[in-house]
């Protein structure tokens, strides 16, 4: 799980643009019917694109060489999404990354929008297509419609705008539960259930050399359901004699319906660098375990494979957090890693299928795994949320 304090993964814009008045054929060429959240997109993402949450866009512009055509835009109440594809000459295989320009300008119509935060995230979807998502944060509250209006201060040529429209309903539960660690005032504020993400907000005073919180959050319902993290943000507000209020937002896939509770279990994060002994197995039609040192293990429980699809069903046993159900991969003999269909499914408590893209037949694979790092709970933070009457 990344977590980023206002940082930028990928991001997508302008340097030397020119704006194309006629749109290409890009979007008939690479997309079809398949919509750039539902190829590239996370959970989230993807049932925004089923519940048909998004607003078509059809704007193209040229960064130096490359061609870029925006798709779609969603905002749903939480951050605003851009998803466009970018003609490149790079392939399938070799990195890719978008220049973020701090020059760059974003307008609500016309008049200036101030960011606090940017990511994308992407994949090539064919040689020389490169298909992305970016997601913007802005201070100031946004409307319900408008037209979002990206410039240039470098090219003043630069000017489209994009349709935003807000779909689909949230609703928000306060929580309203302080608690105390280390001498520090630490609460959980609220929690915001929107059809795309779930969002917890917290807020905590620290000393102002103390002002990085390293505090890291699990969160499972009354059925021991893990969610899956999705991002995470903090901010710092100075106030008096030296203190600093940090807002803390964590991210967490989205809900079909309302559960009746959640179990929030915070932790420290450690930065630590070190590279983790890994082990691997060949699956031989029988159940075997793999060790993820101190965290816990992994079950490889059953493969089977459907045309050039390999399915890993398995057990997660230890801690039960995200990372645990995430570091699992499939090798061949060369230690090369196979293409995953990223996030692994979660079948029941404990239980997850992830899913990969082979060529060869099944015995020229391996299953593998790392050992861990153990989470380090805060039980002074723990806090179980009552969301039904």
């Amino acid at each position: 799980m990344k977590f980023i304090i206002k940082l930028s993964l990928t991001m997508l814009f302008l340097f030397t643009l020119l704006l194309i008045t006629n749109t290409t054929s890009a979007k008939e060429d690479y997309l079809g019917e398949n919509s750039i959240f539902e190829q590239v997109g996370d959970i989230g993402e993807k049932r925004a694109n089923k519940l048909e949450l998004t607003t078509p866009v059809n704007q193209s512009i040229k960064l130096e060489n490359e061609t870029i055509l925006f798709t779609e835009s969603l905002y749903d109440g939480s951050s605003i999404r851009l998803a466009y594809i970018i003609e490149t000459t790079r392939k399938k295989g070799q990195s890719f990354s978008n220049r973020l320009v701090d020059d760059v300008i974003f307008t609500k119509n016309g008049e200036p929008l101030m960011v606090s935060g940017m990511s994308a995230s992407g994949d090539f979807i064919d040689d020389g297509v490169y298909a992305e998502i970016i997601d913007i944060s802005f201070h100031e509250p946004i409307p319900t419609s408008f037209m979002l209006g990206i410039q240039s201060s470098k090219d003043k040529s630069i000017d489209i705008n994009i349709p935003i429209e807000l779909k689909g309903e949230s609703k928000t539960f306060p929580i309203n539960q302080s608690k105390e660690w280390n001498g520090k005032p630490f609460s959980f504020q609220e929690i915001t259930f929107y059809p795309t993400i779930t969002e917890i907000r917290t807020e905590t005073l620290v000393d102002e050399r103390d002002k990085h919180l390293n505090i890291g959050l699990k969160v499972t319902d009354e059925n021991g359901y893990l969610l899956q993290p999705l991002k995470g943000s903090s901010t710092g507000e100075p106030i008096v004699n030296g203190k600093i209020k940090i807002v803390s937002r964590y991210y967490f896939e989205p809900f079909e319906t309302i559960p009746d509770s959640l179990h929030l279990n915070p932790y420290e994060r450690q930065f630590n660098t070190y590279k983790p002994h890994t082990v691997r197995k060949q699956w031989k039609g029988k159940s075997f375990t793999l060790s993820q040192g101190e965290a816990g293990t992994l079950t490889i429980q059953n493969v089977s494979v459907n045309d050039n699809l390999l399915t890993v069903t398995y057990e997660v046993s230890g801690e039960q957090n995200f990372q645990q159900a995430a570091t699992l991969w499939v090798e061949n003999r060369a230690g090369d890693h196979l293409p995953e269909n990223f996030p692994p499914k979660q079948l029941s408590k404990g239980t997850f299928q992830l899913t990969f893209t082979i060529k060869d037949k099944i015995e020229e694979y391996f299953i593998g795994t790392a050992e861990l790092t153990p989470l380090d709970y805060v039980e002074e933070l723990e806090t179980i949320i009552q969301l039904s009457d």
